[in-house]
């Protein structure tokens, strides 16, 4: 490679001039986008209704008045609620088109008097909240009561409840150019099946004239057919028993010694019973145990990245907390709290951005460090390139995606489980996206686990790397950096192209906003090409860098400002999405939306080369604290588990949450410790043991040169640096993660 230590003042000013052209840019970029330059409700092809509603605080004061008249009534007329509950009494003795038992169980709780069945069902079901006119359309009842009917009557078959899920649609008023959804939850017998329950939602809407009734009921998984279930349980007891046996042999002093003799050997080519004894040994729970908790003291370690990643972790736990959000009987509350100016830092797209940038960064740098000394790549190096990757993240990966499909649905029993019954058949049906990381290619709604995005996306970015580190490996500097120009203008223009595509920012839903823009590679590439340039620059320059305090100010400076530009920026844009400041135009909605990650990575390359320099002061000595490190170890399984920890809150509850910052901070702490549980044990169960079977891997031929000119201990110091401060950040969505 060629040395670039004559230039190094260049890098200060280099970035600092890109700043400022990217904040100077930020404004002025949106002349030559193609968006739309004002808020012309006619041209919209779509808005939701309650985004139309709320852009015109006239309109919605109106619409809110007619609401209120319409839930509460007037002299005149009286009110919808009054006329819906005086018919509630009756649900039970409408005529139903359903099955014969069914029919019977309708008809025997309609005419019970002796059990009292009719009152247990009746006051299972859900009633009119007080709150409603906050927008709180939820009709809650109670889901335990109706679960526990079991009785018989006259010796018949005993009637059992199931709570069902009925969606009402009712146009309020003909002057509102939207409906009223109503969730209403009602008891029904147990013996109605999914087809019975469609027709009793047909009668409730020729009943209570009604737009239209959509009904959902949950049918209980039966683990005695399901092969997920079975597939799960079978991998979790089987590494159980493996490393129950691996720790027990290598705590026997005697057997530990034994085993010790075998797995040390140093007789190449190696026994297979030296082989079998590292195989069994990296299962041990004793030795993962150290292997986790370990310091990682290497020189040559990015320290600081550890916190970041850790906090933006954290910051992607916090952001999933308001996105996968249980069914909230204040949602007004929670409107309120999403557009506040807190809710702007934690309810962003920047962990993301971190994560990715990380990973680029990590890449680079630990591969030139790895190979700094070499005058050629051969063909198993980079073979061993891919194949390590894959072999790192695949089996923690699957094993959490077989728990997600095949366990979980039988740890969730609420009402709530309803409403997202259909997610489990995506991962039954498209497991194999998720284990050839292609999932993100696809729309939204029909990702496997749609946390796991972030991971697609940054094995693709991955697998392209190597077009920028080899031609710098080889020298041909400009070639690498016309190699990041690309990916960058990739990132901007593709943002662009398709904004202007689909005419409007949010792209007419937020699935179609998830789909075509948040979760694609094209668009996401930016912060990861920045994270490879700052990669190989450390790596070339070293930490001897020596920069004048102007410079070490002026940077610091620009981060700041940039920092709370995009901040500034990223408020209004909430603002203007909920309809709370009508000022902000299209064009800087979208300048936002294709600039932001480019001026967020040029902020966090700034932040790391100050550290990595022995520039970063307090900011260094916050990032590099010792706890960071084992928390940063287990963030690649604490991501993906965190969503699993998230949705089992959710989808056991029996009652609707009340959504508020006590609420979301007290959630977000449980997540973080739950999910960082989690990883730990799935860490030493598989990851860690998998990170010692793969480790032999990574080493190189004992005739290569590197051989040669190294000692085993220097080897093993750049290649703890390698194994223990992986590659990956471990995100996002989430829930960045994620995300």
């Amino acid at each position: 490679m060629i040395p670039l230590r004559e230039m190094k003042g260049t890098p200060v000013i280099a970035g600092n001039t890109v700043a400022l052209v990217l904040v100077f840019g930020f404004f002025h970029v949106s002349d030559s986008l193609p968006v739309k330059d004002d808020f012309n409700r006619t041209e919209w092809p779509y808005i939701p209704p309650f985004h139309y509603d709320v852009i015109d605080p006239f309109a919605e004061y109106r619409r809110l008045k007619m609401l209120k008249a319409f839930l509460v009534g007037t002299k005149e007329e009286p009110s919808y609620s009054s006329r819906l509950k005086s018919s509630m009494d009756q649900i039970y003795s409408l005529s139903y088109n359903v099955s014969l038992l069914c029919r019977q169980h309708f008809k025997i709780i309609s005419e019970d008097t002796g059990h009292d069945l009719f009152n247990k069902f009746f006051t299972s079901n859900g009633k009119q909240a007080n709150e409603m006119i906050f927008n709180n359309k939820l009709f809650m009842g109670n889901f335990e009561q109706c679960e526990k009917i079991d009785t018989n009557v006259n010796g018949s078959e005993p009637v059992r409840g199931r709570y069902t899920h009925f969606s009402l649609s009712l146009r309020v008023h003909p002057k509102i150019d939207s409906t009223l959804s109503i969730l209403w939850y009602i008891c029904l017998p147990r013996s109605c099946t999914v087809e019975d329950s469609r027709s009793v939602a047909k009668t409730f809407q020729n009943h209570f004239q009604l737009d239209s009734v959509r009904s959902e009921m949950f049918e209980q998984w039966d683990s005695a057919e399901d092969n997920w279930y079975h597939l799960a349980v079978t991998l979790l007891v089987c590494l159980a028993v493996v490393c129950f046996i691996a720790t027990a042999v290598d705590s026997i002093g005697v057997l530990r010694r034994k085993v010790n003799t075998i797995c040390n050997s140093h007789d190449l080519p190696r026994s297979k019973q030296a082989i079998a004894c590292h195989i069994l040994m990296s299962f041990s729970l004793r030795r993962s145990v150290h292997k986790t908790f370990e310091a990682d003291d290497s020189e040559e370690c990015i320290s600081c990245l550890h916190g970041l990643r850790v906090i933006s972790l954290i910051w992607v736990f916090a952001g999933s907390v308001f996105y996968i959000v249980p069914t909230i009987n204040n949602p007004q509350r929670r409107y309120f709290i999403i557009t506040s100016r807190i809710t702007n830092i934690v309810y962003s797209p920047f962990p993301v951005d971190t994560f990715f940038f990380i990973s680029g960064c990590l890449v680079a740098y630990n591969f030139l460090n790895r190979m700094k000394n070499l005058r050629n790549l051969e063909r198993y190096q980079m073979i061993k390139y891919y194949t390590h990757r894959f072999l790192r993240l695949t089996p923690l990966f699957t094993l959490v995606m077989v728990i997600y499909t095949g366990i979980t649905p039988y740890l969730e029993h609420g009402p709530f489980v309803r409403q997202d019954s259909n997610r489990h058949y995506e991962c039954r049906l498209h497991w194999w996206r998720n284990l050839f990381y292609i999932s993100n290619l696809f729309d939204w709604s029909s990702l496997c686990m749609p946390w796991s995005w972030y991971l697609q996306a940054d094995m693709q970015f991955y697998a392209l790397a190597p077009l920028f580190i080899v031609p710098v490996f080889y020298g041909f500097r400009r070639v690498g950096v016309s190699v990041i120009i690309m990916m960058v203008l990739c990132h901007i223009l593709s943002t662009a192209v398709i904004l202007k595509s689909y005419e409007d920012w949010h792209l007419q839903s937020h699935d179609q906003y998830l789909t075509h823009i948040y979760i694609k590679p094209w668009t996401r590439v930016g912060p990861y090409a920045f994270g490879l340039l700052l990669g190989y620059l450390l790596s070339d320059w070293g930490k001897d860098i020596k920069i004048s305090k102007l410079q070490v100010r002026t940077g610091w400076l620009i981060a700041t400002l940039s920092f709370m530009l995009m901040l500034s920026v990223r408020d209004n844009v909430l603002a203007e999405m909920f309809g709370v400041q009508p000022f902000l135009k299209l064009r800087k909605i979208s300048s936002y939306t294709v600039l932001k990650s480019s001026l967020w990575s040029v902020t966090l390359g700034w932040i790391v080369f100050a550290c990595f320099s022995g520039n970063g002061g307090v900011v260094n000595s916050f990032l590099t604290w010792e706890a960071w490190a084992p928390l940063s170890k287990l963030s690649y399984g604490a991501y993906l588990c965190h969503a699993l920890v998230i949705l089992y809150i959710n989808h056991n509850l029996y009652y609707e949450e009340q959504f508020t910052y006590t609420y979301a901070v007290q959630k977000t702490i449980f997540v973080t410790v739950y999910a960082n549980f989690l990883s730990l044990v799935l860490t030493l169960m598989i990851d860690t043991p998998i990170r010692n079977l793969v480790r032999p891997f990574t080493r190189l031929s004992p005739t290569h040169r590197y051989q040669k000119v190294h000692s085993e201990s220097q080897e093993d110091t750049l290649l703890t640096s390698y194994v223990t401060q992986e590659e990956f950040p471990s995100f996002e969505t989430q829930v960045e993660t994620k995300p």
